[in-house]
């Protein structure tokens, strides 16, 4: 008897369990486990997305989670919606933070160069320098603001940016249709 009083077998099939769900795990950090993870439909058209517009798009004033093709039919594109949609009501965004941040299914970048051999966080294109120095179009990936940019302006914040990501997400869903 080992030191919990269990059986060799019993000690062999808890060792298996966990180097099991390590694995598991592992492969939810580098982009490997399910692409579904997270997800959430529609309630329109009951299509699993990774981001959702909140709204009200009828008399009832029913709170929707719509999808970026949803929302483009009920708000006609804009945010605040128009004339021509006078029951339409913005509610807000979900977005599934489980998805990986460089896509569904790829490797994150540290990965890659981790399976390639070389050091994470460095890349040549940037002569060497470290990635966790934040420059250009990463400032805005990372919510930070440029050099005379002011808050609630620009990219990296307000109705803009927003707007944006809902049309890109409309227009993910409209490929996404098409493929299937």
């Amino acid at each position: 008897m080992g030191r919990r009083n269990e059986t060799e077998e019993e000690r062999a099939e808890r060792k298996a369990a966990l180097k099991a769900s390590k694995a598991a795990k592992r492969d939810e950090r580098q982009g490997l486990g399910d692409p579904e993870k997270g997800r959430k439909p529609c309630s329109l058209c009951s299509r699993s997305r990774d981001l959702l517009v909140r709204c009200q798009v009828d008399a009832s004033g029913t709170w929707h989670m719509a999808c970026g093709k949803c929302w483009m039919a009920a708000s006609g594109g804009a945010v605040d919606g128009s004339a021509s949609k006078p029951h339409y009501r913005y509610g807000g965004l979900w977005k599934n933070h489980h998805q990986a941040k460089s896509g569904r299914n790829k490797v994150p970048a540290a990965a890659k160069a981790t399976a390639a051999g070389k050091a994470p966080g460095k890349s040549p294109g940037r002569g060497g320098k470290d990635s966790s120095s934040v420059s250009g179009s990463d400032a805005e990936d990372a919510g930070e603001l440029r050099p005379g940019e002011e808050p609630g302006v620009g990219a990296a914040g307000g109705g803009a940016g927003m707007q944006a990501e809902l049309l890109r997400e409309a227009a993910a869903c409209e490929a996404e249709d098409k493929a299937m």
